[in-house]
């Protein structure tokens, strides 16, 4: 479970914002970016990790990962978010 702080808590609902009320694709896909990145510098144990995927629950992250990045509209891009975000919840859940 990943620990964040109030003023990270503030930053990351207000990155989640952005990212929803993204008018483009390229829009979405640098807030995602940006709030990957940002999740990707919290420190915990419990980080979930590709390799403790199955293989075919990794194989469907990578397939959604390039179709996200693939997508010409925004409705197609948050599909694939979601999708990816779902997956790795499976292997980690994580409480905010």
């Amino acid at each position: 479970m990943i620990q964040m702080s109030e003023s990270q808590k503030r930053k990351f609902d207000h990155m989640l914002s952005l990212l929803k009320n993204a008018s483009s694709p390229e829009e979405v896909r640098y807030y995602f970016t940006e709030l990957q990145q940002f999740l990707d510098t919290l420190h915990t144990d419990e980080k979930p990790h590709l390799d403790q995927m199955e293989s075919k629950d990794l194989e469907k992250y990578k397939y959604m990962l390039k179709k996200m990045m693939e997508a010409s509209t925004k409705k197609e891009v948050l599909y694939y978010e979601k999708e990816v975000h779902d997956l790795i919840n499976k292997i980690s859940p994580i409480n905010y």
